[in-house]
């Protein structure tokens, strides 16, 4: 992770009496990001009695506290003290992790619109997808949904004017500047450019997410037939190759 070039300004609101929130500029930025992740590892690290919660976000950080065990001043001046000055390493290392993404017919339901509104040929689509790591802003929304950024420019497109009732679990679709990977299938405006069979949301494992806000996501292709016979023992090679 890159070390912090210069600080952003934030300001200090409030949800009630146990809610404290950073809400930082309505903007994506490095600098937003790496103070987001940088205060998200603090806490994690240097846990403070009473603290009960850390909530990162797109450009907010919320803090859930006791008010009976910690008073918001103290967890303000806390922060105060460990400012992310350029210089100062993450206390916490991100990981890579690499993503199957199949194209084709059934997969990329959306890439026919998409190539045609770009001007640019499927295949330079498909390119840009698979050349740059996106890096995970947030999980959540619904079954650790990953926010993922930023695409390139010339594939940004606005949603869908009609969103589909039902779009397939493992779709993975753009728009505007964003990415995100349908982790159970449910209704989308996005527009879908692909399909992973691999699985990135799973409630029963200890940290259930396999990518997490501050990891990225690197997509790497696999072909149609490998997509449709994927299975455990394929994607336990995967992890082995790649996620290690």
């Amino acid at each position: 992770m890159e070390l912090l070039e210069k600080m952003v300004t934030y300001k200090v609101t409030r949800m009630g009496e146990r809610i404290i929130i950073l809400t930082f500029p309505q903007e994506i930025s490095n600098e937003i990001r790496f103070q987001i992740k940088f205060y998200h590892d603090l806490f994690h690290t240097n846990p403070l009695e009473g603290v009960l919660q850390v909530i990162p976000a797109m450009n907010t950080f919320s803090i859930r506290y006791n008010p009976l065990k910690i008073t918001e001043a103290k967890i303000l001046d806390f922060i105060e003290k460990h400012p992310p000055y350029k210089g100062k390493k993450p206390v916490m290392t991100s990981k890579r992790v690499y993503v199957p993404i199949a194209f084709g017919e059934d997969y990329s339901l959306d890439l026919n619109e998409i190539s045609k509104k770009t001007g640019l040929p499927k295949d330079k689509v498909m390119e840009k997808m698979i050349k740059r790591d996106f890096y995970v802003y947030l999980t959540g929304f619904i079954a650790g949904t990953p926010y993922l950024g930023e695409i390139d420019p010339d594939i940004g497109l606005p949603r869908r004017n009609m969103p589909r009732l039902k779009v397939p679990e493992g779709s993975i679709a753009i728009a505007n500047n964003m990415c995100t990977i349908y982790t159970i299938e449910s209704p989308g405006g996005w527009n879908i450019i692909g399909w992973t069979p691999m699985k990135l949301f799973n409630p029963l494992n200890r940290i259930p997410n396999k990518a997490n806000m501050g990891d990225s996501i690197h997509f790497k292709p696999i072909t149609v037939e490998e997509a449709e016979n994927w299975d455990e023992n394929m994607q336990e090679k995967w992890d082995h190759q790649w996620n290690r």
